[in-house]
């Protein structure tokens, strides 16, 4: 198991931004998205390579029910989880900020 997992200030934002974006839809539901991100992570955390490689050294997770993407580096020697990015999927995937 992973013992740090550090997020960019990029992704801090677009959970930010994601949350507020879905309790204003309805209540709790922005409560709900980060449940499901949190789970997310955990696995990510708990099993870093497990997921697909697809830009470089950059994994891919796909959040369950919501449409989201968690972006994520493992950097082995330091047994840190780096999350660059937590991305919805109807953007450009040119966009995803690495």
């Amino acid at each position: 198991m992973v013992k740090k997992v550090v997020f960019s200030s990029a992704s801090k934002n677009e959970l930010k931004e994601s949350f507020e974006y879905y309790e204003s839809k309805q209540t709790y539901l922005g409560d709900r998205f980060l449940s499901f991100i949190e789970d997310s992570i955990k696995t990510i955390s708990q099993n870093p390579e497990a997921f697909t490689s697809k830009i470089r050294s950059f994994r891919e997770c796909v959040v369950p029910v919501f449409p989201f993407l968690i972006l994520s580096e493992y950097i082995p020697e330091k047994n840190i989880v780096y999350i660059l990015c937590v991305f919805h999927t109807s953007r450009n995937p040119d966009k995803k900020s690495i």
